[in-house]
């Protein structure tokens, strides 16, 4: 989303980043006794809030990224009209982090299934997300 040149600062923080333990809300993020740091603008599942979305502009998630969502309105201004090398590059360099992101994703959802709440290996993760992006380029008949 940096890439694409959207604001991600809400009360003068980044969204996502790890929240200071002295100012992070007591009990938060249980799991299994251990707590977890506490991510801005970002809930227990991992959802951005509400208030991250409407700083993003944008009702709910999938407003956020779907075909016609503001990520792609906001790429395709990039590359409209008098296109430069620079642009080209931001919207490449959002690409691959999308699909970085996807990966992970993916993997998460696949280990989850297999493993319950056991972590992946990066070997899994490099495996997986080969085997995510080739499956991303057969669906885009490349």
């Amino acid at each position: 989303l940096k890439e694409l040149g959207f604001n991600l600062m809400v009360r003068g923080r980044e969204i996502g980043s790890v929240v200071p333990e002295d100012r992070a809300k007591a009990g938060s993020w249980q799991a299994k006794g251990k707590q977890r740091p506490q991510v801005h603008c970002v809930d227990d599942k991992g959802m951005l809030t509400q208030e991250a979305l409407d700083a993003l502009g944008v009702a709910s998630f999938t407003r956020l990224w779907r075909k016609d969502g503001r990520v792609a309105v906001k790429a395709a201004s990039l590359l409209s009209g008098k296109v430069t090398l620079a642009s080209r590059k931001r919207v490449e360099r959002a690409r691959k982090d999308l699909e970085e992101c996807v990966g992970y994703r993916q993997m998460d959802m696949l280990v989850y299934k297999a493993k319950g709440d056991k972590k992946w290996s990066g070997k899994e993760f490099n495996e997986g997300a080969r085997e995510g992006v080739a499956q991303g380029d057969e669906a885009r008949g490349g």
